[in-house]
């Protein structure tokens, strides 16, 4: 299996990392939806998006990222 923990992160992943870490806490919180469909994500897919990209199994890289 290939090392997708050292696989670059894309643009939308790396945006979609910053605003969980940015916007986790205090009165303004976004949830990790909103994240997502802010970081350009398909509003209709976005909960799924978020999903996975928060999933350590599928994602290890972006998980590791938010780290």
């Amino acid at each position: 299996m290939k090392n997708i923990i050292n696989k670059p992160l894309t643009e939308m992943q790396k945006t979609f990392a910053r605003l969980i870490v940015e916007n986790s806490f205090g009165e303004n919180a976004m949830s990790h939806i909103d994240c997502s469909k802010k970081a350009g994500y398909s509003p209709e897919s976005a909960g799924q998006r978020a999903w996975e990209l928060t999933n350590p199994e599928i994602y290890p890289n972006v998980c590791k990222y938010i780290e």
